[in-house]
């Protein structure tokens, strides 16, 4: 018997957008394709992905196993983050060069179109002549496009990598986390009985950058770039959960699982990973390559953890609750 899906429902995976942190879904998956002693696109009829997250969803969508992705992580990470030959193309343009992804790309999905897959996908882009994120899928407008093209388009974040075409990263706007279109197009395109639905929706890891008391009066305006980005992207990734558990998970509707943990030193302390082996917090961005190895070691540990007969999933390391204290230092800083 299924250890995640003894009711056999359609099972449906989300895996978020985060860069070289995608390590941490890969190694979550690694433990339930070794749990449930087959592949992923065994155990789920749709995979929804965007960046790192479509990377993922479409390697496992073709049968590739995710202990292969976590060794494309670990010992070709620095192929797909390869800076370019140009400083002036690095400052004005793109930092990195696509070569190296376009080459993994090539030997993982070959020329795969999204027709073929033996599961339905939903890969997400953002269209910039259209001005609007656009998912592509196996069924009707892109059954024809080749999966390495969706993959590509999909992380293509704009600063790192070169735009595929008239396309960018799939994250830019509400949409680094899939889940909730996800969950339409599970519901309302795909036509999956609610009640036999069961979504599991995997984060990169959330960046903690709460700011000192007094510390953004003295921000300068370079300094809210970093803030404003990181931010933006956490709330729009908590914005699709909320929205997957109000509309489509209340009353049981809809079984819904989260994965996700922040990246603080608490946390890690939860988990088992030392804290003297960490570093610095923001060390940890998404193109951190030199860090692989304890990212590597965070997913291991965090994969530890997950229990995939829980119901509603792992968030570790929330952010804190709106108390009255809080607004009395404000007062107090006025």
């Amino acid at each position: 018997m299924s250890v995640i899906n003894p009711n056999n429902k359609k099972m449906v995976l989300s895996c978020d957008g985060g860069g070289i942190r995608g390590i941490i879904i890969a190694r979550c998956l690694e433990k339930l394709e070794r749990l449930e002693g087959k592949p992923c696109n065994e155990i789920f009829s749709l995979m929804a992905g965007t960046s790192t997250g479509a990377i993922i969803a479409g390697a496992l969508a073709k049968g590739i196993k995710a202990s292969d992705l976590v060794d494309i992580y670990l010992k070709r990470g620095k192929e797909i983050f390869k800076k370019t030959f140009s400083p002036w193309t690095r400052w004005l343009k793109w930092t990195y060069n696509k070569s190296g992804s376009k080459k993994i790309f090539r030997e993982l999905f070959e020329d795969c179109v999204l027709q073929d897959l033996p599961v339905d996908i939903l890969i997400s882009a953002k269209d910039t002549v259209r001005g609007e994120t656009i998912f592509f899928e196996k069924h009707k407008t892109f059954g024809n496009m080749l999966l390495r093209e969706a993959v590509e388009s999909s992380m293509s974040a704009p600063t790192y990598f070169r735009p595929n075409g008239r396309y960018i990263d799939g994250g830019i706007g509400s949409f680094n986390n899939p889940c909730y279109q996800a969950a339409v197009e599970a519901v309302h395109y795909l036509r999956y009985p609610k009640e036999k639905i069961s979504i599991l929706s995997f984060g990169c890891g959330r960046d903690i950058t709460n700011l000192k008391e007094g510390e953004a009066e003295k921000k300068k305006k370079w300094g809210w770039i970093g803030y404003v980005i990181g931010e933006g992207m956490d709330d729009a990734n908590e914005q699709q959960v909320g929205l997957v558990k109000r509309e489509y998970a209340s009353k049981g509707a809809v079984d819904f699982k989260r994965y996700q943990l922040s990246f603080s030193q608490e946390v890690f302390a939860q988990i088992g990973v030392p804290i003297d082996e960490i570093g610095k917090m923001s060390d940890f961005g998404m193109d951190a390559v030199k860090c692989i190895e304890t990212l590597d070691l965070i997913a291991r540990q965090f994969a530890k953890y997950v229990n995939f007969t829980e119901k509603e999933g792992l968030e570790l390391g929330e952010k804190p609750k709106l108390v009255e204290n809080d607004y009395k230092q404000y007062l107090k800083g006025k």
